[in-house]
């Protein structure tokens, strides 16, 4: 018997770093990139079940009425922003490689080729 999905629930989880501050009881038209990282099927004790997807944001840009956006910081570690770079370049470059495999190669060749990396950084190359 094939499960019953009564919803499809987007539980956002995470935060932004504001660069000033917000009005309390306003509100924003806010505009958020990230990745959905767990999927959980949710028994509502009826037999039928709904599907929750974790989000998490990565850039978030908040629209006040007169237009303006409210910067945001991003507060990402640089080890996580170099994997999200990464993935899409995997996505426009990587022919039969799997997202692992791509990754793999491609900290392979920057650790081998650090010292050069090194000397381009400091204008020597």
């Amino acid at each position: 018997m094939d499960k019953e999905i009564k919803d499809y629930i987007l539980k956002l989880s995470g935060k932004a770093s504001l660069l000033e501050e917000l009005e309390n009881d306003h509100e924003y038209d806010i505009s958020i990139n990230g990745e959905t990282t767990e999927q959980t099927e949710v028994s509502n004790g009826d037999g039928s079940y709904n599907i929750v997807y974790k989000f998490k944001p990565k850039i978030i840009e908040i629209l006040k009425d007169n237009g303006e956006v409210v910067k945001t910081k991003d507060i990402r570690k640089k080890s996580q922003k170099l994997r999200g770079a990464l993935y899409y370049l995997w996505q426009e470059k990587s022919g039969s490689l799997d997202q692992d495999e791509f990754y793999d190669m491609f900290m392979n060749k920057l650790l081998s080729n650090l010292n050069g990396v090194v000397e381009f950084l400091h204008g020597k190359a």
